[in-house]
């Protein structure tokens, strides 16, 4: 397990024997002696004499071991770190009975969750076609260089290829979406389609 996964700090608890034998095992931080670094992965059970952070079994070299024992929030959902994040207005407060939502913010032990948000998908481009000439005219696009060289050019002779595609200067529709943007959106020189 990476070192590198945010954890909530009050679900750290002291780790008890029993932990060491659940099934699937517990995320687990071990410390060295002396050491304020934590090594975060699997509590296991060994067996049932030796357990991974008893120093006096001969066995490890753990001084302290803790696990990770936070609610479940649910599929889609987050917990809130309420000494990094206030509570918003649509987030759901744990009590007795299970999940709420609570339009009012409560601050103090509370344990919130917040709906994790899903990354809008990238939109699609297609090269433009002649009959699409009129969402160019006008417009000012600026070329993608390799070096880094950005020329700003306004769109003004569009022709037909035989086929209905379109042309500007010299370059045909698909080199536009591959090599130009438009100036004032900065979205590629081509027609936006549904996903």
């Amino acid at each position: 397990m990476s070192n590198q996964q945010q954890y909530i700090e009050r679900y750290w608890r002291d780790a008890t024997p029993a932990d060491a034998i659940k099934d699937p095992p517990m995320v687990a931080r071990f410390q060295h002696e002396g050491y304020k670094t934590w090594i975060i992965d699997k509590l296991i059970y060994w067996d049932r004499s030796h357990y991974p952070w008893h120093r006096d079994d001969g066995f490890c070299r753990y001084e302290r071991c803790q696990v990770y024992d936070a609610p479940d929030p649910g599929e889609g959902w987050r917990l809130i770190d309420t000494a990094s994040e206030a509570p918003q207005d649509g987030d759901e407060v744990l009590d007795n009975s299970g999940w709420h939502r609570r339009s009012i913010v409560q601050f103090g032990k509370a344990v919130y969750r917040r709906r994790i948000e899903q990354p809008k998908p990238e939109p699609k481009y297609v090269p433009f076609r002649w009959e699409d000439r009129e969402q160019l005219r006008g417009r000012w696009v600026t070329w993608k260089h390799d070096n880094g060289l950005m020329i700003e050019s306004h769109v003004d002779h569009l022709n037909e290829r035989r086929d209905g595609g379109l042309w500007f200067k010299s370059h045909d529709a698909k080199w536009l979406l591959l090599k130009a943007i438009f100036l004032d959106t900065g979205e590629p020189v081509g027609k936006k389609v549904a996903q």
